[in-house]
């Protein structure tokens, strides 16, 4: 540790400062390169056991990636033919339970038409994300034309996200407080809400 001497005072202060800047330096550097010598291995592994793959082994790899895209290709397109990709408005209050039963997870966004601004740019939001994640299927509720659904949900305040997974309500974001970063909706903080709660993959196209 440097000790700094100014007009005849020893600066314990900025001593200890440039004494942990060189030794957070120091840190840091063994970090990376610890990193770096791991990443290394790893890919030089990955190398090794593709140098080591058969004729036989090449064809099963093969073989079981086109297994895994045809498959996505199937469930994308029964992911369309029921609606995903997309925000729908359901007309009466029981095409809430048909929805439910065929989609595996679903976004149910209760609202009422000319609210706020914040109401229609969050279903602007949802749309984005309806159009890439198509494995979730995004509803809109008219809750002044849902009474029943409002009393059973609770839905009390506008808007309102309801979350389905399997047929089960797995979470409820009342009002914009839980989604929004510094009082503005934002896209990516609202993806990363989604996916908290397992309504929203990873990714879905490779």
């Amino acid at each position: 540790m440097w000790i700094i001497h100014f007009g005849g005072k020893w600066n314990f202060s900025l001593a200890l400062n440039i004494g942990l800047g060189v030794t957070m330096n120091s840190v840091q550097e063994s970090v990376l390169q610890a990193a770096a010598n791991t990443i290394e291995k790893v890919v030089d592994e990955k190398l090794e056991q593709l140098n080591n793959l058969s004729e036989d082994d090449i064809l099963a790899i093969r073989k079981k990636r086109l297994a895994e895209l045809k498959k996505k290709a199937e469930e994308r397109s029964e992911y369309l033919r029921l609606g995903h990709g997309s925000v729908e408005e359901i007309g009466e209050e029981r095409e809430f339970f048909n929805v439910g039963k065929k989609s595996k997870r679903v976004v149910y966004c209760f609202y009422r038409p000319g609210t706020s601004r914040y109401t229609d740019d969050l279903i602007e939001l949802l749309k984005k994300i309806a159009s890439t994640h198509i494995e979730t299927k995004f509803v809109l509720v008219n809750a002044e034309k849902s009474p029943f659904l409002t009393k059973k949900l609770n839905i009390y305040v506008i808007p309102t996200l309801v979350l389905f997974i399997d047929g089960k309500k797995v979470k409820t974001f009342v009002g914009l407080d839980e989604i929004t970063v510094q009082g503005k909706l934002d896209l990516d903080e609202l993806e990363s809400c989604f996916k908290s709660y397992k309504i929203l993959e990873d990714t879905f196209e490779d």
